[in-house]
């Protein structure tokens, strides 16, 4: 997962508890340190907000388990998805 971060891929942090992916987005960019993360971050995107994880740019978003069906068509390749709950990327 670090490896991910600092070479600039997107990632989708996924869990039901919305607290924990802040938490898990926030421990990231401070296990990167001395580096900093200067890219696009969002640690909770809300619902309205949903249809931006197709954006063409590298970004670390965090979205809650119930929104997943409703980003499925908009994920585009190379993302990775983290489930914070079942401890999988996908």
């Amino acid at each position: 997962l670090l490896r991910r971060v600092l070479l600039d891929t997107s990632n989708l942090f996924i869990s039901k508890d919305a607290g924990k992916i802040i938490d898990c987005c926030e421990a990231i960019k401070s296990l990167i340190y001395p580096y900093k993360y200067e890219l696009v971050y969002i640690p909770y995107l809300p619902e309205i907000l949903l249809d931006r994880v197709d954006a063409p740019f590298i970004f670390m978003l965090g979205v809650e388990e119930k929104f997943t069906k409703k980003i499925d068509d908009y994920i585009k390749d190379g993302t990775y998805m983290i489930n914070l709950d079942t401890d999988k990327i996908c």
